[in-house]
């Protein structure tokens, strides 16, 4: 099942890159082909998140399905009316460019894991810059009353991976793109080292446990930062900003 889950996912984000790089209208019915795949992998992750009482991940989880192919039928009208809609193009590009790098390194093991070893020994580093004496075993920190085992989402993979993609796949000069990178990716790296950090001195010094500090303090934390630097990324690169509008407003377009 995982097998066919796993070749559902890059067969959708394939698709969906080929689909970016066709000019032609034919690059549209690509696109459609990638969206449902790649809604239906999401589908199937539900319950692995209700298992580990991940609710916040499993509705979005849920919703995925219902909004590729809400994007699968609008790149269907556009296919059918011969038209170029801009923003369609953009979102299929940063769904590959995103997608398929994130995912290479989360099903890779020696990447997935060289990944997590190296934010385990950067936090290391930072909570010993900061008095602590943390220590190192893999993957596992400890300090004081907590064991702290690094996941893939405590590396900041999947958040700089959703700035870069969008990066990539909108059109915008180059040079303003790479302020725009310089000014969140290397942020985004320094700003989840501090969260590893805090909410291992906050589990260690608090009764509060590791599940509800990194799914509830650790994830509103992240998504505040998220939302200031895409207020940021949207004065260099408006570009990118006039195409997420432009999504919302597929749902007044007259088809």
């Amino acid at each position: 099942m995982i097998e066919l889950l796993n070749i559902i996912l890059f067969t959708g984000l394939i698709l969906l890159g080929v689909g970016y790089f066709v000019k032609r209208n034919e690059g549209k019915i690509l696109n459609i082909a990638g969206y449902i795949l790649f809604g239906v992998y999401w589908v199937f992750q539900v319950p692995y998140f209700l298992k580990i009482a991940d609710s916040v991940n499993a509705v979005f989880c849920m919703l995925a399905l219902p909004f590729f192919l809400y994007m699968a039928y609008h790149d269907f009208v556009s296919f059918k009316n011969n038209e170029d809609v801009g923003c369609l193009r953009f979102l299929a590009g940063w769904v590959f460019f995103a997608g398929f790098v994130y995912f290479l390194i989360e099903k890779t093991p020696a990447l997935e894991y060289g990944l997590r070893y190296e934010a385990a020994y950067e936090t290391v580093l930072l909570l010993n810059l900061l008095g602590a004496n943390a220590t190192q075993d893999g993957i596992w920190i400890h300090w004081s009353d907590a064991d702290a085992g690094i996941i893939l989402a405590c590396t900041a993979i999947q958040s700089i991976m959703i700035f870069l993609g969008a990066f990539i796949a909108v059109k915008a000069e180059l040079k303003r793109k790479i302020y725009a990178f310089l000014a969140t990716c290397p942020v985004i790296w320094l700003l989840n080292l501090i969260r590893n950090a805090s909410l291992i001195i906050i589990v260690g010094t608090t009764d509060i446990d590791m599940e509800f500090a990194h799914n509830y303090i650790g994830k509103t934390g992240s998504l505040i930062a998220l939302i200031v630097l895409a207020f940021v990324v949207f004065k260099i690169l408006p570009e990118l900003y006039d195409n997420i509008i432009g999504l919302t407003d597929l749902l007044h377009r007259k088809v």
